[in-house]
């Protein structure tokens, strides 16, 4: 789980907020086929479309989780567990993903199941 930090336009390990307001929650992921080190084109080019959106939106408390080398076919991921976690537990007010990435679910089981239905998104 990242944040963007405004000051040092980087981006740092996220601290979820301590007064228990509700995060909104970027997710990118791509698959294996990409084989390049560290995080992916792609991946880079889906968070910075989401950073802009989330400061045209004027949305706080953003959050970016990512999975890069991982199928869609399952649940199996790390930065997907972690996000739906904090969805199980009411810390997430919306999820945000770039069109590319809508089937995160949509390959295996229906988002009733995996918690979409919780909280708003936004595709």
């Amino acid at each position: 789980m990242w944040q963007f930090d405004r000051y040092t336009n980087t981006f740092v390990p996220g601290v979820l907020p301590s007064d228990g307001s509700k995060i909104n929650a970027c997710y990118t992921r791509l698959s294996q086929e990409d084989e390049q080190e560290g995080d992916s084109g792609s991946i880079l080019n889906q968070r910075d479309f989401l950073l802009k959106y989330c400061k045209e939106q004027g949305l706080n408390n953003v959050f970016f989780f990512s999975d890069d080398g991982y199928t869609g076919t399952n649940f199996d991921r790390p930065g997907f567990t972690e996000l739906m976690e904090l969805v199980e537990r009411g810390q997430v007010h919306t999820i945000i993903v770039k069109d590319g990435c809508v089937n995160i679910e949509l390959n295996s089981e229906s988002p009733q199941k995996c918690g979409f239905c919780d909280v708003s998104s936004v595709f």
